[in-house]
């Protein structure tokens, strides 16, 4: 999907829930807003990878949702004004995101310790973390309520985690 505006759903925006093979969604220079569910969910049945580039989801319950054996890339991208929380990964998922803004959300990243963050900023959330996140590095806490759990350190990131 590319150059889209999806916005004004009741349940979700994209819905991955495809079965059978190994599945495939790449977004890029996409909005959702305004979904009464998530804005993205990634819950392929068998082995799904989603690639996201220079996508905001804002205004949604939450802004993805990743079930478990999903793998989701995430860069240059918007979480924010979800009611729910910005990113949310379930066990047995695997989420990155790099050079991302992750802000003004009840939980920026609710993580079933499938989070790694590089380079993000995670600012204005209720709570900025729930549950076990790891980050790679420059990644920025501003003005959140609560930070919540800090993110773990991962293997061979730099000393500059935060927060």
């Amino acid at each position: 999907m590319e150059e889209c505006i999806i916005s004004g759903f009741k349940k979700q925006g994209i819905f991955d829930h495809r079965t059978g093979g190994q599945t495939r969604l790449y977004i890029k220079d996409t909005i959702i807003d305004n979904i009464g569910g998530p804005g993205i969910v990634a819950v392929s049945q068998s082995v799904g990878i989603t690639v996201l580039e220079n996508v905001t989801s804002e205004n949604n319950r939450y802004g993805i949702a990743v079930g478990a054996g999903n793998t989701v890339e995430i860069n240059r991208s918007v979480f924010s004004g979800n009611s729910a929380a910005g990113i949310e990964g379930d066990g047995g998922s695997a989420i990155a995101v790099s050079y991302s803004t992750i802000s003004n959300n009840h939980v920026g990243v609710e993580s079933a310790s499938s989070v790694r963050l590089f380079s993000n900023s995670i600012s204005f959330n209720t709570t900025a973390f729930s549950g076990t996140a790891g980050s790679e590095g420059r990644n920025r806490f501003n003005g959140n309520t609560s930070i919540g759990t800090p993110p773990s350190t991962v293997a061979g990131a730099p000393s500059d985690i935060g927060p």
